[in-house]
């Protein structure tokens, strides 16, 4: 265990580039706030170096490529280029900071970072060093290479299981809850009129939302894309994948109640065929080239860049890092 969460304590050093609990901690520390309802009591200290050393890892990974992008500007430059960066920050990342944060001068921002352990010059540093570091990836990163047509048929094979869909329909939906009226009969009669209001030439949409009892009432009835057995009630999962299209089904009862559906358009289970997954196709495959370049590139960095983390003499945790690679 790391023991002492004090903000200046030194986490690891990358090169001569410093990495401080503090620098990490507001990204832990927003999170938790964010999810306080859904975090048992107890849950971070538990954690915290699990959590801790994850966070370490990705930003091991932003000052590796700014180590490399420090060294290959002339030193005369960095003060401009930062001076850039931070007119960026000031002119986009500050106003929504301080929108999100609720606060109407930067001194009020500074003050709430503040008790996430950061500060906004802390903010800015780190902004310039991820948007440097972006632009170091980008530069080692080839995007210009053709996706031909077999790489595409390739992948839709070898994927093959990533392209099947099931059976899905959007139908419509008038419904009288048991627990909405007074009796069964009263159900029934509701669900009766609301049916020949639809028969007359009343929209279903109208119906429903004036006299339907169902959660999808003020959506108009409508249901988009339900996909087969994903309900509830077993009766309304069967109606809705064997009724006629556009017709208005015969009252249905399920134990919550009367129903009247019609299917409006129904899909079969089936594969994607190839024509219409190109696209998809090409960005998976675009974005895992982008992967296996960055990671060599990152690799390569970290074959030449000295390493230090305060958790050196603790067993790896390949887990930890995204992909099972360890910190080294």
């Amino acid at each position: 265990m790391l023991g002492s969460f004090e903000p200046a304590k030194l986490l690891a050093l990358v090169g001569n580039q410093p990495v401080l609990v503090g620098d990490l901690m507001p990204q832990i520390n927003q999170f938790l706030q964010a999810n306080a309802d859904k975090i048992p009591p107890g849950a971070f200290e538990e954690n915290k170096d699990r959590w801790l050393k994850m966070v370490l890892e990705q930003s091991i990974d932003t000052k590796l490529a700014f180590v490399d992008f420090l060294r290959t500007i002339p030193p005369e430059r960095l003060e401009f280029v930062q001076g850039k960066i931070n007119e960026q920050f000031d002119e986009t990342e500050l106003p929504k900071a301080m929108q999100k944060a609720e606060v109407k001068t930067p001194a009020e921002l500074d003050a709430k970072l503040r008790e996430f352990g950061s500060s906004l010059e802390k903010q800015r540093r780190m902004f310039a060093e991820q948007i440097l570091a972006h632009e170091m990836i980008r530069q080692h990163v080839k995007r210009d290479k053709e996706v031909t047509h077999q790489e595409m048929l390739d992948y839709y094979r070898e994927h093959e299981d990533e392209f099947q869909v099931e059976a899905r329909a959007r139908w419509e939906h008038l419904c009288a809850r048991f627990s909405e009226c007074p009796d069964k009969d009263s159900a029934w009669r509701t669900t009766v009129d609301m049916g020949n209001e639809v028969l007359r030439g009343a929209p279903l949409e109208a119906v429903a939302r004036r006299s339907s009892q169902g959660l999808d009432a003020e959506d108009g009835g409508m249901n988009d894309w339900t996909t087969k057995d994903s309900l509830r009630s077993e009766t309304l999962n069967e109606a809705i994948f064997s009724l006629p299209l556009n017709r208005m089904s015969e009252i249905i009862e399920d134990e919550d109640g009367f129903h009247i559906i019609r299917v409006i358009e129904r899909e079969p289970a089936g594969l994607v065929p190839f024509v219409d997954a190109q696209v998809k196709i090409k960005e998976a495959i675009q974005r895992q080239r982008f992967e296996e370049q960055k990671t060599a590139y990152l690799k390569g960095l970290r074959e030449k860049t000295t390493i230090w983390t305060a958790y050196d003499n603790e067993p790896t945790d390949v887990s930890a890092r995204p992909g099972g690679e360890g910190s080294r």
